[in-house]
């Protein structure tokens, strides 16, 4: 619709041009026509090219969205001008770009990232705090096909990622971020249009995300997620005790908790409820969160399907690489009780099976600690090699180079 409409109006200041061209012109021209019919395809060829690089990134926004897409994105120095260092959202709510770059550093999952682009391949991804970008990035750049992805964070995060002026790459090969606390007045219409089942996207994310939401808004969150997916759902938060920055504890529950609630929410116009996928839930856990991510991604990954939306169980190669295995699992990958209880009450494998088997560490008298290591230092690498002015960026934090916290000054006040 929005292209429609754009495309339009665009024809119709053409004819308009057109008709101002010549009937101001004519008579000026009179004595030069020759001229006259070039006058008027230059300034045709002109309107013809504006109509055809309408902003793909505002053509396929919402319109209620536009003004909430981040545009210019924050230097470091710029956000601790603002105060936006790195203890923003200890106490909960959203972070800056400096507090996940102090607290986590790069933190991305790879081979969770390539499951969901070579497992999933989907055609648009909308991902709910997608802090760095680099989930959302990696999508955008590395889908089959291409997708169009994008990211809802409150803050502006950085062009490292998303891109700045000069960048070779825009929309769809970049990801757009939405800057907007979804739940506050000013970005109502925003949310309902982004999360409306109108707009609909084949992968909805949020990861990690759920527990920095206050809990009067988790209902509205779990139905936004569900009414937005139109095939799968990939959902992770923190479960109760889980360590963390800005974790709110009536908003951590357990797995069973968050299942029971998003196959029972209702996702408008009768499109039925979403479904959990056991098997699908179980490979990106078992194969790429638990290697990357053990301690939050490992247990808490779900996934789950809209109507008429199969099971995975297929964990594509691409996804894994066996030697990099931390776990000797062998051929026969297996979910944790629920994953199975559910298989078996629905009659499904009860067990994924790779297409070769991973090599067994303990069993090959290769050191644990040291396997370890080397397997850390090849998958931060690959984090490092995808974007190298974010790795930069963040080593020049670390050394202490630039700095994400604002220098206060205490006062010392006598008793």
């Amino acid at each position: 619709m929005n292209s429609f409409l754009t495309k339009s109006v665009a024809i119709a200041m053409l004819l308009s041009a057109v008709v101002v061209l010549f009937s101001s012109s004519w008579l000026a021209t009179q004595e030069k026509k020759d001229s006259f019919p070039k006058q008027i395809y230059k300034s045709v060829v002109s309107l013809e090219r504006n109509v055809e690089t309408v902003d793909e990134a505002d053509d396929f926004l919402p319109v209620e969205c536009h003004e909430k897409r981040v545009r210019e994105f924050p230097t470091l120095t710029s956000l601790l001008e603002k105060g936006k260092d790195s203890s923003m959202g200890n106490e909960g709510g959203e972070w800056s770009a400096c507090t996940h770059i102090s607290i986590y550093g790069m933190n991305f999952a790879a081979f969770f990232a390539r499951h969901l682009a070579y497992g999933l391949k989907p055609k648009s991804v909308l991902e709910f705090g997608c802090g760095l970008g680099t989930t959302s990035d990696f999508l955008a750049r590395f889908v089959p096909g291409g997708s169009k992805v994008v990211c809802v964070e409150p803050e502006p995060m950085l062009g490292e990622v998303f891109g700045g002026e000069g960048t070779s790459r825009s929309f769809p090969s970049r990801p757009l971020q939405l800057s907007m606390l979804s739940f506050a007045p000013d970005a109502k219409d925003c949310s309902d249009a982004l999360f409306h089942e109108d707009m609909g996207f084949e992968l909805v994310l949020s990861l990690e995300v759920a527990e920095h939401v206050p809990p009067e808004f988790t209902d509205e969150l779990i139905q936004r997620l569900a009414r937005a997916t139109t095939k799968y759902l990939v959902f992770a938060a923190a479960r109760p005790g889980q360590g963390g920055t800005g974790h709110i504890d009536e908003s951590m529950h357990t797995r069973d908790w968050w299942i029971e609630k998003f196959t029972s929410v209702d996702r408008g116009n009768g499109r039925g409820k979403l479904h959990l996928l056991p098997q699908l839930s179980r490979g990106i856990r078992m194969m790429t969160g638990f290697t990357d991510r053990a301690y939050d991604f490992g247990t808490n990954l779900i996934a789950f399907g809209a109507e008429g939306v199969d099971d995975i169980l297929e964990v594509p190669q691409i996804a894994h690489d066996c030697f990099f295995n931390p776990w000797p699992v062998g051929k026969e990958v297996y979910g944790d009780k629920e994953d199975r209880k559910y298989a078996t009450e629905h009659d499904l494998p009860e067990f994924l099976e790779n297409k070769r088997p991973c090599p067994a560490w303990n069993k090959e008298g290769v050191d644990a600690d040291s396997y370890r290591m080397k397997r850390s230092l090849w998958v931060e690498g690959q984090a490092q090699a995808l974007w190298p002015e974010l790795d930069l960026l963040i080593r020049r934090v670390k050394s202490g180079e630039l700095k994400c916290e604002v220098e206060r000054t205490t006062s010392n006040e006598s008793n």
